[in-house]
């Protein structure tokens, strides 16, 4: 199996194909310069981190996605291995989502409770299945599932998960395809 195919599996585990992974996988090759601050401005991580602060909180047991910045991450992804309809789908969400939170709880995004944050979260995740299941094969993915990607992907992949949440194991030993896990345990990065 090959790496094109194993991501495609995994895409198709999560639910739907990963946005950017034409980028992804030809190396993210840029076609033309771009900036070196991204293509989101500071507001627009700042709502991006705030939704996946909303969907992974910091609890006693693990960071949050504020504390694994995944603002940058998600501006560094977009910018470098989006598309350029995937980038303004994104960034047109961003602002549909101040926009619906206006218009429901009359305050932006960042400063509404967690409680309204997680009930737009659950009116945005129903809406992009089905979205996301009518959408043709050259459309964009919905913008909540970019932003959920981008999120959990972000989150696993920091240095911080991977050495303070799971076992983090530098130089692995032997292949063991069989370890008795224990209640409690962490698993491994």
């Amino acid at each position: 199996m090959d790496r094109r195919e194993a991501l495609s599996m995994v895409s198709l585990v999560c639910g739907g194909t990963i946005a950017g992974a034409a980028g992804f996988l030809s190396g993210c090759k840029e076609n033309k310069p771009k900036s070196i601050m991204g293509i989101l401005d500071n507001s627009q991580q700042n709502i991006l981190e705030e939704l996946a602060e909303t969907i992974l909180p910091k609890t006693s047991n693990s960071p949050g996605a504020k504390d694994v910045e995944i603002g940058k991450f998600a501006n560094r992804i977009v910018t470098d291995c989006y598309t350029e309809n995937e980038q303004n789908e994104l960034i047109d969400g961003l602002l549909k989502l101040d926009e619906i939170s206006q218009l429901n709880y009359n305050d932006k995004f960042i400063k509404l409770s967690i409680v309204d944050k997680n009930e737009l979260i659950l009116k945005l995740e129903s809406e992009s299945k089905t979205s996301n299941q009518t959408r043709q094969n050259e459309s964009p993915p919905h913008y909540y599932s970019m932003m959920k990607q981008l999120s959990v992907w972000g989150y696993l992949s920091s240095e911080i998960v991977g050495t303070k949440v799971m076992r983090f194991v530098p130089i692995p030993g032997r292949f063991e395809g069989c370890i008795p896990y224990e209640t409690g345990e962490k698993v491994f990065s």
